[in-house]
């Protein structure tokens, strides 16, 4: 019947398509809260941004901490970004019509309903971030007024960044395993002072003070911008205990060391060097190498075995890894510059999903 009718049917081919002038969309769900993880995950983001030629980087953070906004500042990578206090439902995404949220009509003019690609917490491991070769680049807005204020307060000389986890942190998570005294810190800003390195401390305004001696500025009762601009002129970043600062000098490009270190990672610069905290058996011999060789880090490792204790690096361990950082910025004569601008005519990377982990700094144990 139908054949009377002349009709005739064909196979349905869509062709190529042309070539999009759109950008590569990105949407990244920072819904971490503490500074370090926070930091990681925008510094992740900002890394994937710029593996494209041209990309839009959009970004969504509760402000739960109020160093975010500014933390987000420091990315040049973000398009936009959406503080909310609120819960931000799924449905936001929806591109289909009859939508049972609609969201401000900013949200659908940026064009951030229709990402090409959402990042969540989960996807933007900090053990990732030494696969980006190199990673996002961070920059000062304002630089010039946060580095006249710098020069004010520390000078036209080189230094090193000093941070460590203290108790008195208003947002510091339970627990007392990172945090140690101003007495296992003093020791440190002696080696680094008699090594020729002036020392630069940062960190919150409640923290204890040190003693002060020539070469050692204190800025924890700085602002915080003041405190990052310090990290970015930073000849490297002395890290006596983990804690969340550390992040923002891997923006920068500033090598550190990370001492008493409880997982084996954080840094993504060749120059860096992590000091696992050590962990003694029960006859007090130390087997930290076996444990990171064997791809454990040294909490995960005391959980599940009950006979053994954590140590602390001695001063010792500290400053060998303080000598071997001074010798690999020895170039850095001043103030670290601020990071060159990628070309415009970037080539487009190959792009691998998932990111694999790969670590670019060093062990020491």
């Amino acid at each position: 019947m139908l054949a009377g009718l002349g009709m005739q049917f064909r196979s349905l081919e869509y062709g190529d398509e042309p070539k999009s002038e759109t950008p590569f969309r990105i949407f990244a769900a920072l819904l971490h809260r503490t500074l370090g993880d926070f930091t990681d995950q925008l510094l992740f983001a900002a890394s994937v941004a710029e593996m494209f030629p041209e990309a839009r980087l959009d970004v969504c953070f509760r402000p739960d901490r109020p160093f975010k906004p500014e933390i987000v500042s420091l990315a040049p990578q973000v398009t936009s970004s959406w503080e909310t206090k609120n819960r931000m439902p799924i449905d936001l995404f929806d591109t289909a019509g009859m939508r049972p949220i609609v969201g401000p009509e900013a949200w659908y003019v940026a064009g951030c309903d229709a990402p090409d690609l959402v990042l969540t917490p989960s996807m933007c491991e900090r053990e990732k971030l030494g696969y980006f070769e190199p990673s996002a680049r961070f920059r000062i807005p304002g630089s010039d007024h946060w580095d006249a204020r710098l020069r004010d307060a520390v000078g036209d000389g080189g230094f090193c960044i000093l941070h460590y986890r203290e108790a008195g942190y208003e947002f510091s998570q339970a627990g007392t395993t990172r945090n140690i005294d101003t007495w296992e810190v003093e020791p440190v800003v002696d080696v680094l002072l008699r090594q020729g390195v002036r020392v630069v401390r940062i960190g919150h305004p409640e923290m204890a003070p040190l003693r002060q001696r020539d070469g050692y500025v204190d800025l924890c009762a700085a602002p915080f911008m003041l405190q990052a601009c310090a990290i970015s002129h930073a000849r490297f970043f002395m890290e006596v205990s983990p804690s969340g600062p550390y992040a923002i000098a891997n923006g920068f490009g500033v090598p550190m060391a990370r001492c008493n270190a409880l997982i084996p990672s954080g840094p993504s610069t060749p120059d860096s060097i992590v000091l696992a905290r050590p962990v003694l058996d029960g006859k007090g011999k130390n087997v930290t190498a076996d444990i990171v060789a064997g791809g454990l880090n040294p909490i995960q490792f005391i959980t599940d075995n009950s006979d053994h204790r954590l140590g602390a690096n001695s001063i010792e361990q500290i400053a060998s890894v303080a000598a071997d950082l001074i010798a690999a910025t020895e170039a850095v004569s001043g103030w670290r510059g601020q990071p060159v601008e990628a070309p415009d005519d970037a080539v487009e990377p190959p792009f691998t999903w998932p990111i694999p982990k790969r670590a670019r700094h060093r062990i020491a144990v």
